[in-house]
């Protein structure tokens, strides 16, 4: 409750203005786009919840969190690795798998908890965990990522 929504924290235009509503708001623990100093955690932790009320049911309480599942995906690369350099334009998800632990029920925050165990040749994979407040483990993503930096001219 003491975090602010990361829409009017760091998201915010070039203008200076704030972008249009996503459906789901975010909070960070962790600040994005900053790689971990020594002793900090390397995983990446944010709160989620839906801004607007699901129907109850299912089909799409499920469907909200597998969308959700992939926003914020690089957080763990940028935790671990930082974000210095880094072309998002050139970087893109190549895979990605969810499991399902248990029933998806967006009526509280959600925990999601990102971590990038392994970066190597400009691909990354990410492991992200999504809990409830009560602690109850509800999915976990898995995806590959492509992840470049900027081209560096070569030195005379």
């Amino acid at each position: 409750e003491d975090l602010r929504d990361a829409r009017e924290v760091f998201w915010k235009n070039e203008d200076g203005s704030v972008p249009p509503l996503w459906p789901f708001e975010v909070r960070f623990v962790t600040p994005p786009d900053v790689a971990a100093r020594a002793g900090e955690s390397l995983q990446a932790q944010e709160w989620v919840r839906v801004r607007s009320p699901l129907p109850d049911d299912p089909v799409i309480q499920s469907a909200a969190l597998i969308f959700q599942s992939d926003a914020g995906s690089f957080a763990g690369i940028e935790r671990r690795y930082g974000w210095e350099g880094m072309v998002p334009k050139a970087s893109a998800s190549l895979d990605h798998a969810i499991w399902l632990h248990r029933p998806v029920q967006w009526d509280d925050w959600m925990l999601v908890v990102t971590d990038t165990p392994v970066a190597h040749g400009a691909r990354a994979l990410t492991l992200r965990q999504f809990w409830r407040r009560d602690g109850t483990h509800v999915a976990t993503m898995t995806q590959e990522a492509i992840f470049r930096r900027e081209q560096q001219p070569p030195r005379a």
